[in-house]
């Protein structure tokens, strides 16, 4: 069988056959991408509060101090053991600035954390 050499690029995942060399590429868009983070239990009840008035807005800010706006989108229905709560955010990404595995300073509704970014 061919030995097959991998490449990855930004966003672009490619194989070629080195027998008949042939590639196929496939994409995966940063954008909407995916911050997750978690705070302490008892800010649940607040976060709830303002989810039944319409969306939270989340504030996340990259090392090199810009900011991104973005929507809540998920809340995990456990505790987890150190008394936190799992959260999930979107943000638009169109010039792909954030990077899956990246980590953010996420603010909401007075509360900060350490958010790491995911493909959505």
């Amino acid at each position: 069988m061919p030995r097959r050499q991998f490449l990855c690029l930004t966003g672009v995942v490619a194989t070629v056959s080195t027998a008949s060399r042939l590639a196929w590429a496939q994409t995966h868009p940063n954008h909407p991408i995916a911050v997750v983070f978690s705070l302490p239990a008892d800010s649940l009840a607040s976060i709830r509060a303002g989810l039944t008035v319409g969306d939270i807005e989340v504030r996340a800010q990259e090392s090199n101090e810009r900011d991104f706006v973005g929507r809540l989108t998920g809340i995990n229905n456990q505790i987890d053991t150190g008394g936190t709560i799992g959260f999930k955010a979107l943000f638009d990404n169109p010039s792909e600035i954030l990077r899956p595995g990246q980590l953010v300073n996420v603010r909401l509704l007075g509360y900060s954390a350490i958010g790491k970014v995911y493909l959505k």
